[in-house]
């Protein structure tokens, strides 16, 4: 009886706590990637499973179930820049090879990694060009030559220069002839082939020149055996100028010169030949007769790069917009396969609201000159990426280079986003609702370029107004006002058609304006928009009494939760601990942070460029950098917490370009090589308990990680009890080592799942009763463990 009354209330418990907490994403200390899988490179079948690689990671689609799963550095992959996968004949292993000429195995489940190459000295190109198997070994096509791989025993057993005289060539493909047991590699400079059994492949001697009409040298890019023939392709020099020839023993002859769009890879499959090429996809029979030209896929158009038929009898084509695309029916419809992503690996900028992030990939040289990229903004809710293009959003025509976004903190889904080159946009739930230029705002042309407006800047205010910076014009700076109103401001003679970027607002208001060179502009316009007599402005130098600012480029800046700013330079941090005493004249000049090294003082990673810095909910400072991956540091910046890099950790790049944090604590890290998240420890503090939320929720067998208990007012009690109401674990908020010993970050306390007397907890339901500091307010939430 008694198991039978309370089975209900623990099930309907367990229900409340799953719907609560699954929008939470990862566990602390956990990462996920943020990656597009549109762009398909190379595809390859592994028993049920349908490989399809991007330049940046790996999905699988099950064809027994339908269903898609990820690999990349988050769950076992060695490294990112994917340039081909293959599978071997017998569906053993798959080979992931990477543009630095790095090697995965994926066999039985398990990853192994062969970094030989990439480790050793070789000049000139790595890349793997694509990959054969012949026998119990891989043959690796290389910017420098042959590598011979032993799948079995994972190593690397020969390498091949077969140059002239022993030097390096670059290979793009390689073929075995069975009727004469030879192996045969295209070049940038024609086919050489040898006998597979000759003493020593490793000497170029034993290598010959195919003898090919009118095509000796020419270089060749693709070749395969089919049906006791060779078809090899020589490439054109642009996408339409390629030309098939076939081998038969004797003599090389055309084949199909009907088409000569450049082919893009050679794959056979179910006895047919595919040839893949700019655009389209052909299938020949046994015959070489044309079975099936793929020029569209009855819905949309194709961009192919790769393209098998599986075991089921479909064909797969990797496309380069549209993902995997699979056949749907025997009319050759296609449907798309790819997991959920943004559009782009490129990140510029990012913001996050709440549990929102926003990401524009737009671009500007080092010159700040346009790239012209195509505008598209990525939105990352409810766990799932969006992308907003100029096809899909009215309003987004004609945009191009979007480098700015900010966030309306009064209204999360009204934000702003700035071109470089036609203005703005204002955006409202995901729908552009005004476009603003010269013509509607106070927004001006380019001193030199009067069909040129660019904005490399925006941030509201806590008044909901918002500040643009407006690139080389007389009025540097912008303000859309919360009633929608507009004005410029005129900073000379302080500054006049400069170039300017970023731009952030301290806690009094001021406005501080990166340079595209060294520099700091800041204005005060007093808490009168639209008073000028008051406004006050001023530039800051490296000059001691002036700023202080260490470096020759300024690349980032912020300000932190006590009001200072953080200023990141490519020669390290600098920080202005009162930014308010800037128009004083007294004590405002930057300091670098020291930061004891193995018992030596030195500044705060002087020798690093600081591309991104993002403050968390505990103050402490998250830096990017260009060469050295990331760093979390304390909030005094005297400590080093993290340092994630490509060889530590999942970090896709050392490059970054962009740090945002959302209210879970998740710090998105925008890389060079795309987005990667980390779910980190702190959150920002809420002002009043009312909605306390514990993750993981419920605690699961197989999880043994840290417990977060979010939206906290700051120091707080908590203790936890369990449902007998005995005490289980304690945080006391009046400890003089508060932090220290319970492990609170801004408005979020980490409880290690262990009771008192270090043991787990056990499975059941627990009690969390939380008070803030001064027991004025207090707050009930529950756990439940599962063992």
């Amino acid at each position: 009886m008694k198991i039978l009354k309370s089975l209900p209330v623990f099930l309907l418990m367990w229900l409340f706590l799953i719907k609560a907490t699954n929008s939470q994403g990862v566990g602390i200390g956990q990462w996920r990637e943020h990656l597009p899988y549109q762009n398909v490179i190379s595809i390859a079948e592994l028993g049920d499973l349908i490989y399809a690689a991007t330049p940046y990671s790996l999905f699988y689609y099950n064809r027994s179930d339908a269903s898609i799963s990820r690999l990349s550095k988050v769950n076992g992959l060695s490294d990112v820049n994917i340039s081909v996968i293959a599978s071997n004949p017998d569906q053993t292993t798959l080979i992931i090879a990477y543009s630095n000429a790095n090697i995965d195995l994926l066999q039985q489940g398990n990853i192994i990694s062969i970094s030989d190459i990439k480790r050793k000295p070789i000049m000139g190109n790595k890349t793997i060009n694509n990959i054969t198997f012949i026998g119990e070994y891989a043959y690796l096509s290389c910017g420098f030559g042959i590598v011979k791989l032993d799948i079995k025993r994972h190593e690397i057993v020969d390498t091949y220069y077969i140059g002239s005289s022993g030097t390096s060539i670059k290979i793009y493909d390689i073929a075995y002839y069975s009727p004469d047991s030879s192996i045969y590699a295209t070049t940038e400079s024609g086919i050489l082939y040898a006998d597979i059994n000759s003493p020593n492949l490793a000497h170029f001697i034993y290598w010959h020149s195919a003898n090919i009409p009118g095509s000796y040298s020419a270089p060749f890019n693709h070749i395969i055996s089919f049906q006791n023939k060779l078809i090899a392709n020589k490439s054109g020099n642009n996408q339409n100028n390629d030309t098939l020839f076939v081998f038969d023993g004797s003599s090389w002859k055309h084949f199909d010169n009907s088409h000569t769009r450049s082919v893009k890879q050679l794959k056979t499959g179910n006895n047919k030949l595919l040839v893949t090429r700019y655009n389209e996809v052909f299938i020949y029979d046994q015959n070489f007769a044309e079975l099936v030209r793929i020029s569209d896929y009855k819905s949309g158009t194709i961009n192919s790069r790769d393209a098998i038929i599986a075991g089921d009898g479909k064909t797969y084509i990797a496309d380069m917009g549209s993902g995997l695309m699979r056949q749907a029916d025997n009319d050759f419809r296609f449907e798309s396969i790819r997991p959920n992503g943004p559009a782009s690996h490129e990140v510029f900028a990012m913001q996050a609201a709440k549990s929102n992030v926003y990401m524009v990939p737009g671009a500007r040289t080092s010159w700040w000159d346009n790239t012209w990229k195509s505008p598209s903004l990525s939105i990352f809710k409810g766990q799932n990426w969006t992308t907003r293009h100029s096809y899909n959003t009215s309003g987004m025509e004609n945009f191009n280079d979007l480098l700015s976004i900010a966030v309306d903190p009064l209204n999360h889904n009204h934000l702003f986003v700035g071109s470089w080159g036609k203005g703005m946009f204002e955006m409202l739930d995901e729908q552009i609702v005004a476009r603003y230029d010269e013509t509607n705002s106070s927004l001006k042309f380019h001193t030199l370029r009067n069909d040129w407006i660019g904005v490399g800047g925006i941030a509201f205010d806590n008044q909901g107004n918002a500040w643009v910076t407006n690139n080389h014009s007389t009025d540097l700076l912008s303000v859309r006002k919360a009633d929608g109103t507009w004005r410029s401001f005129n900073l000379s003679p302080v500054a006049s058609a400069i170039e300017l970027g970023d731009i952030v607002i301290d806690h009094s208001n001021q406005k501080w304006m990166l340079l595209r060179q060294h520099g700091l502009l800041v204005f005060n316009d007093n808490g009168t928009i639209d008073n000028i007599a008051d406004d006050q402005k001023r530039m800051l130098t490296g000059v001691a009494g002036n700023g202080n600012i260490p470096g020759s480029i300024i690349q980032s800046i912020a300000v932190d939760l006590n009001g200072e700013l953080w200023i990141g330079t490519n020669e390290g941090v600098a920080v202005i601990r009162n930014p308010e005493n800037v128009f004083t004249g007294i004590n405002f000049d930057a300091y670098q942070p020291l930061i004891n090294q193995d018992g030596y003082w030195a500044n705060l990673l002087v020798t690093e460029a600081i591309t991104a810095i993002a403050v968390d909910g505990a103050n402490r400072k998250w830096f990017g950098t260009d060469k050295s991956g990331v760093f979390l540091m304390s909030a005094d910046g005297m400590e080093q917490i993290y340092n994630f890099n490509e060889d530590n950790s999942p970090l896709l790049s050392n490059s970054i370009t962009s740090i945002t944090i959302d209210e879970n604590g998740e710090v998105y890290f925008g890389t060079t090589r795309g987005i990667i998240s980390f779910r980190s420890t702190a959150t920002e503090t809420v002002p009043v308990l009312t909605d306390v939320v514990v993750f993981p929720n419920p605690v699961r067998p197989e999880y043994n990680g840290p417990i977060a208990i979010k939206g906290l007012t700051g120091r707080s009690d908590i203790k936890i009890t369990d449902i007998a109401g005995n005490l289980v674990w304690k945080q006391d908020a009046t400890s003089s080592a508060y932090q220290r010993d319970t492990g609170v970050f801004g408005g979020q306390t980490i409880w290690s799942g262990r009771t008192l007397d270090g043991q787990r907890a056990r499975s059941g339901v627990y009690l969390v009763f939380i008070s803030n500091n001064d027991g004025s307010e207090t707050m009930v939430a529950k756990i439940l463990f599962m063992h």
